[in-house]
């Protein structure tokens, strides 16, 4: 059965990584520049590892270690988790929390292609409780919704779309609009 909101609707696309040997002071420089928690460890192409704030925190400045020395690769999380880019994002977020994780990888045909942190999954879930809020008024029989536009999943195709519009009835994205008009 094909995922209704696979983690490839919110993975965030641009994954930054750092070779094994690379020091902890250029992981914490290019986590300030690139605002983000996390880098991708790898050995060639390959991702043997992440390495988060945390990590640096208390992996290294919490015991004093030189953060101009100390190579990523003895401070990084390992094994990676890996998901498939067409995994629900529900089963992504109880694999996150089985393995007490933050961030898994995502791959398209044996290659990394993007990164999901439990920040993505939860910004879209009001989202979904939106969508299921006006499942249940439809079929209730309750008057439509007073909002205008919002974040959801598109009633005729079911792709999430952060600009649903209420047309004839059911919250649809703007390309099933343009082919309903």
């Amino acid at each position: 059965m094909e995922s209704r909101f696979p983690v490839v609707q919110i993975m965030q696309r641009k994954v930054v990584t750092l070779p094994k040997d690379a020091k902890v002071l250029e992981a914490a420089v290019l986590m300030r520049s690139h605002k983000i928690g996390s880098i991708v460890v790898v050995e060639g192409e390959k991702p043997v590892g992440m390495v988060t704030l945390k990590d640096i925190v208390t992996k290294v400045m919490a015991l004093e270690k030189d953060p101009k020395k100390e190579p990523v690769g003895d401070v990084m999380c390992s094994p990676v988790v890996f998901v498939d880019k067409n995994a629900d994002m529900n089963e992504v977020a109880k694999l996150m929390a089985k393995h007490d994780i933050r961030r898994v990888v995502v791959e398209e045909d044996g290659k990394v292609s993007g990164i999901v942190t439990d920040k993505d999954i939860l910004s879209v879930q009001p989202a979904m409780v939106d969508v299921l809020k006006e499942f249940l008024g439809v079929y209730s029989g309750k008057s439509e919704s007073r909002f205008k536009s919002k974040k959801g999943l598109c009633e005729i195709c079911d792709v999430f779309d952060k600009e649903l519009v209420l047309f004839d009835g059911r919250w649809i994205c703007p390309q099933c609009r343009g082919d309903v008009i």
